[in-house]
This record gives structure tokens, C-alpha cells and sequence, in this order.
């Protein structure tokens, strides 16, 4: 099993021609500087702090339940919700899935005190009050 971009990029030959694969992953490692292996998720998780809730579901014919099942191992802390029947799309409608995400986001904010950040900084992105917690 390959996990992160190597991964994606596998299942993705499957279905595209190698060309229309390699010109969009070679402008992407001209444009950060780095070789695609670089952005492997189970391979950065374990220098990586903040919170994680992943949501993967059994029967995903996208992306193997595995790969959710390593990142959530190799990252410090994280959160695993599995999911059965909904798929790869269906998931992010499911009533359950998004009162777990509320309710796993309502947790970090509690903890982290981003309410009090936010009112420090009212002109802050949510994305900078979470990085600043």
C-alpha cells in the first residue's frame, strides 16, 4: 500500500495518461521547491502539533480506509472516525459525521482558547487564530 502522494499518484495512472499527470506534479515541485515525495502525510505527521480529526469510511473506493488508518497512527494525537456505507462523497453529508466534526472543533477551540485569541485579534483568519492557539 502507498500511502500520501506516492499513493495518489499510483490510483490516479489508473485512469489519466502519464503525461497529463507529470506536467501538473513537475509545476508543483518547481513551484514549492521540493520533490513531490516531500508532501507524504504519514511521513510529515510525526512533526506535526496541531489537531487532527480523520474521517474515513470502509467501503471508500477512492482512497483505501488504510490510508486515514496511517496518518491517524503516525500523527501525534490525531482522531479517527470510520464510517461505513458512506463512501467517498457521501461522508461529508452524513448528519453523524458533521455533529462529530462540530463537536471535535468545538473541543479544540475550548482547549486551544481561540475564543480569546479571536477577541484579541478580531482582524485574524480563522486559520491564524488555530496556528496562533
Amino acid at each position: 500500500m502507498q500511502n500520501g502522494a506516492a499513493g495518489l499518484i499510483a490510483r490516479a495512472s489508473q485512469h489519466f495518461s502519464s503525461d497529463a499527470l507529470v506536467r501538473p506534479q513537475s509545476r508543483i515541485e518547481e513551484r514549492v521547491r521540493r520533490p513531490w515525495s516531500a508532501f507524504d502525510v504519514v511521513t510529515l505527521a510525526p512533526t506535526l502539533a496541531m489537531p487532527l480529526f480523520v474521517i474515513h469510511d470502509r467501503g471508500d473506493a477512492e482512497i483505501p480506509w488504510q490510508h486515514g488508518m496511517a496518518i491517524t497512527r503516525a500523527w501525534r494525537g490525531a482522531d479517527l472516525l470510520m464510517t461505513e456505507g458512506l463512501g467517498h462523497r457521501r461522508i461529508l453529508r452524513d448528519p453523524d459525521v458533521v455533529a462529530a466534526t462540530v463537536a471535535f472543533m468545538a473541543a479544540r477551540t475550548a482547549e486551544r482558547g481561540i475564543a480569546a485569541a479571536a477577541s484579541e485579534d478580531p482582524q485574524a483568519t480563522p486559520l491564524e487564530i488555530l496556528m496562533a492557539g
